[in-house]
């Protein structure tokens, strides 16, 4: 909160009042609570204002908290009431919210008050601020006075036709016109030509709904330069409720953009050597395997790793090696043509993804290529430094028909070839293709493997940074395969149920026993524990998926909001609109959002806006680097910044050491999960934890 709340609690018990001023503290809420008890203490107070909050007990000795919500909605109609009570009744509930009550919460179950009050006090801010713009905007006289002609942002008011009638100085500014050549155009002249069909159905939709919208795009400056701007277009109404107008606010993005391709460019691109890195290269050779799917053409992937790169860091120093690298980076490319990809993939390894190709035998020319590239050498202080690598190709189909088989096998290849001197390429071989007649064998195992209930759910504790606790848990899904009787991780067979369409019951499955669980450990005395369920597409596309859900939180008696959904960026950018509408209703149900594995996919920032998720998981790849990666450490904290400033919680996954420890609680990170507090573990060894650990002060970060 930006200022100290000040709460009037109209309350008979002390204790009470102690608990609510306690709430505060615990959520880092800077707080003052006053208690009355008797109507003319609460009047006198009313008068004098300047409270937040009302909090009220529904039956008090001298006076009662129904007789206090009507004075309360009489005397300061915008202030929130919640009513904080034992004694009542969901039909007394019922008629308090209609009587203009904010929400209530039952004394027998305490735990939803804080989540309650901060919401209440934020929606109130929301409501007040909106207010301030609605008065502003709601008369045609008036229009835009005050924080009209004050505001940073631009603000236009246009006819219904959609010409412009009147905008601020910062619009005159923003746009390079002037108030007067503005007056002549309309707002769809400054569009850029790709979004005006875009944008005018999204004016239809506010004009027809009443419903303000959201949304970005690029105008043109009169000098010709294009600015991205983030809108909001409201519906003007005359005092009849008629629509008269449109009111548009620009907000200048430019800043976040570049900010956003920064991230990215990080998130894909190898700093020293400005290659495409691993994550880059999945995404492409992705498609390129789609690609030769459909058109039956070979595509190859080569794994080159450098001879002796270790005896020019010893020699000459990291910058040196760093130098070799570049310069190996740029023969690489050189030699490839425009559509293929040269990444590198860490150390002194770089892998080549050759699509498209008429003949195989082209991928073994392009890699003796390399290798006459790089004989030559380069000179480094003075002295030539020959330079050898060993190289492994694996084919499309006949190595593989996944990423990560021809990965695979192209680094097994390498290996051979380097295992026989260096300085030569080796193509896979079929020993290296057993691997598909395991995936065989696991697809059969995974078939019967619900019926003979092999799966098993581990449950990875989260970390309140702030407090120390354990505030819940992620459910991790393990197999006890029958034949070695060793726990088997989704890593190893998760990709197979998702082609084959198991992954559907498995995840109704996992969902179910995670609530169930959950649930257990509420009536325990861990209410507040939430746990966090992956969600796979195929699960996520189904029409049934919402009631299944429903219907699960019925038959566990899970609560809604102690259960989360984690979904990846290239979840919630596939099938767009559909999945924004499935992820709203989960929203509506009380079920939070988490966006998992952030920073790893291919997708615009655009998607924390899209999709109302309440949470942000930084990918362990990034938090593993914190410290001795610069990359990987600004990421993160480049990350943590993003997603406070956009209101939501930050979760770093992979935390393993107190280095990483520290640095998240350096730099406010809300939670951690990682193998440095506990690695995931079954339920009873969760249940262990909860009792000798529910309070681990080596993990709170420092006092607010």
């Amino acid at each position: 909160m930006k200022h100290t709340v000040r709460i009037l609690h109209l309350e008979d018990n002390v204790r009470d009042t102690e608990y609510v001023r306690g709430l505060l503290e615990a959520n880092a809420v800077k707080g003052d609570v006053i208690r009355v008890e008797e109507r003319s203490a609460f009047e006198a107070e009313l008068e004098r204002g300047g409270f937040d909050l009302i909090v009220s007990d529904f039956s008090l000795p001298s006076y009662d908290g129904r007789s206090g919500l009507a004075l309360a909605r009489l005397k300061r109609p915008d202030v929130p009431f919640v009513f904080f009570s034992g004694t009542m009744g969901e039909e007394a509930a019922v008629e308090a919210l209609k009587g203009g009550a904010t929400d209530y919460v039952l004394k027998e179950r305490p735990s939803r008050l804080a989540a309650v009050l901060i919401r209440a006090m934020r929606d109130a801010a929301d409501k007040a601020e909106r207010r301030i713009i609605e008065i502003a905007l709601q008369s045609a006289q008036e229009r835009f006075q005050g924080i009209y002609e004050s505001s940073k942002d631009a603000i236009a008011y246009a006819t219904l036709e959609g010409r412009y009638q009147d905008v601020n100085e910062s619009m005159v500014k923003l746009t390079g016109y002037s108030r007067e050549d503005l007056l002549k155009k309309t707002y769809q002249e400054l569009t850029a030509d790709e979004y005006r069909h875009g944008e005018v159905s999204i004016v239809h939709a506010v004009l027809s709904t009443g419903q303000p919208a959201e949304y970005e795009q690029e105008i043109v400056r009169r000098e010709g330069i294009r600015v991205p701007v983030a809108l909001t277009v409201f519906v003007v109404k005359a005092p009849d409720g008629s629509p008269i107008g449109l009111a548009m606010i620009f907000k200048d993005v430019t800043e976040r953009k570049r900010t956003e391709r920064e991230i990215m460019e990080l998130a894909y691109h190898d700093v020293l050597t400005g290659l495409p890195n691993r994550r880059l290269l999945y995404d492409r050779l992705h498609v390129a395997l789609n690609q030769s799917a459909r058109t039956c053409r070979s595509l190859a992937v080569l794994a080159l790793d450098l001879d002796g790169f270790k005896i020019v860091n010893d020699s000459l120093g990291h910058a040196k090696g760093d130098v070799l690298l570049q310069w190996v980076a740029e023969c690489l490319k050189s030699a490839v043509r425009a559509g293929d990809t040269v990444a590198r993939a860490g150390g002194d390894e770089f892998i080549v993804l050759l699509p498209d190709l008429a003949n195989p035998d082209d991928a073994v020319k392009i890699a003796q290529k390399f290798l006459d590239l790089l004989q030559p050498g380069v000179a480094l202080e003075g002295h030539e430094f020959p330079i050898t690598a060993s190289i492994g190709l694996s084919l499309f189909p006949v190595d593989g028909t996944d990423s990560d088989a021809l990965i695979r096998h192209a680094d097994a290849a390498m290996y051979r070839a380097k295992q026989q001197g260096g300085n030569a390429y080796q193509l896979c071989t079929p020993m290296m293709k057993a691997s598909a007649v395991e995936r065989l064998s696991i697809e059969r195992s995974l078939r019967q493997a619900l019926d003979r209930h092999e799966f098993r759910l581990h449950y990875q504790p989260v970390i309140d940074l702030g407090t120390g606790e354990i505030v819940g848990m992620e459910a991790l899904l393990r197999w006890q395969h029958p034949r070695n009787e060793a726990l088997v991780c989704p890593s190893e067979f998760i990709h197979v149920a998702e082609q084959t369409g198991l992954i559907v019951p498995l995840s109704v499955w996992v969902l179910r026993t995670a609530c169930r669980q959950a649930t257990f450990w509420h009536r325990r005395g861990y209410p507040a524990l939430r746990v966090a369920v992956n969600l796979s597409d195929r699960q996520l596309w189904r029409s049934e998926f919402v009631p299944q859900v429903a219907k699960i939180l019925q038959e566990t008696g899970m609560p809604p909001d102690r259960l989360e959904f984690e979904i990846t960026e290239r979840m919630a950018l596939q099938n767009t609109d559909f999945t924004i509408s499935v992820l709203e209703s989960l929203s509506h149900m009380g079920i939070d959002l988490s966006l998992d594995d952030f920073g790893t996919g291919h997708g615009s920032l655009s998607c924390l806006r899209q999709i109302p998720v309440k949470t942000l998981k930084i990918d362990q790849s990034f938090v593993r680097g914190i410290g001795h990666n610069g990359d990987d450490t600004a990421i993160v904290r480049t990350l943590i910044t993003l997603g406070h400033s956009l209101r939501l919680k930050v979760i770093a996954e992979g935390v393993e050491t107190h280095e990483q420890l520290e640095f998240l609680q350096a730099h406010r990170c809300d939670s951690i999960q990682g193998h440095l507090f506990s690695p995931a573990v079954p339920a009873e060894a969760f249940d262990r934890l909860l009792t000798e650990h529910r309070i681990a002060s080596r993990y709170r970060g420092p006092s607010s």
